[in-house]
């Protein structure tokens, strides 16, 4: 039979985290939870000990399954407050900006995204193929850029923004992209 926690609070072992969510329509559809022994019992019942984990809800239109990012071209991407500075042996750093939005408001706006930025330094004479570098996350729709080393030589800078969505990424091709060209100083 199930045990009801009456009183919590330290004295009792529990840690909880409590919060409230009211939205109309949805319906709480999984709760998963760890329960353990806390020393093993040869014969006879035992306590176990239950940590309350993951906590998912869903509605049909975000389950994984059915709901991946918004794709490349649904996006726009800004770059602000640009800032060129010398660096060491002939490179250069930038600071900058960059802001991305939704070209239109769809239901993905109001789910939590995540977004991994990286770069792809290209040069005028490579034929090989560039490789992107992996710069940081954000949990907002923007990035800023510090100190980006720039070797002499690079001739655009491309900032790709790899979007998550409830735990699925975007393959990096298939992720927006803003083509920055590098002017000199």
């Amino acid at each position: 039979m199930p045990h009801r926690v009456e009183k919590t609070g330290p004295e009792l072992g529990w840690d909880v985290l409590e919060s409230s969510i009211a939205m109309d329509g949805y319906t709480l559809t999984e709760i998963g939870a760890i329960c353990y022994k806390l020393e093993k019992a040869i014969s006879g019942s035992s306590e176990y000990n239950a940590v309350l984990g993951h906590i998912s809800i869903r509605t049909p239109e975000t389950t994984p399954s059915s709901r991946s990012p918004p794709k490349a071209n649904s996006w726009v991407i800004e770059s602000r407050h640009i800032k060129w500075s010398s660096g060491s042996q002939g490179t250069r750093k930038l600071n900058m900006m960059l802001a991305w939005k939704l070209l239109e408001h769809t239901s993905v706006t109001d789910l939590c995204l995540e977004y991994k930025v990286y770069v792809k330094k290209m040069t005028k004479s490579s034929d090989e193929e560039e490789e992107q570098v992996y710069l940081g996350a954000a949990m907002v729709e923007a990035f800023y850029v510090s100190n980006l080393q720039v070797p002499d030589g690079v001739s655009a800078l491309e900032f790709i923004v790899q979007v998550s969505m409830d735990g699925i990424s975007q393959k990096l091709e298939d992720s927006p992209s803003f083509k920055m060209d590098v002017q000199d100083s």
